[in-house]
């Protein structure tokens, strides 16, 4: 189970078509989007088709 976590959910990219939902979101999540959209591109394309990010999920910690 996981914890409950603070903050608002962001969908960033839609299951039913590759483009970034840009319009629902500020300049900063807006380019986040583009940024998630773009890495998905480019882990499917190199190298060619053998790996496809479809859910970014989680956290990243850091002791900086």
């Amino acid at each position: 189970i996981e914890e409950s976590r603070e903050g608002r959910f962001r969908k960033y990219i839609n299951n039913q078509a590759p483009v970034p939902n840009t319009f629902l979101f500020d300049r900063e999540d807006a380019n986040c989007a583009l940024f998630l959209a773009f890495t998905q591109h480019w882990q499917y394309k190199h190298p060619p088709g053998l790996a496809f990010v479809s859910d970014y999920q989680g956290e990243m910690y850091s002791d900086l």
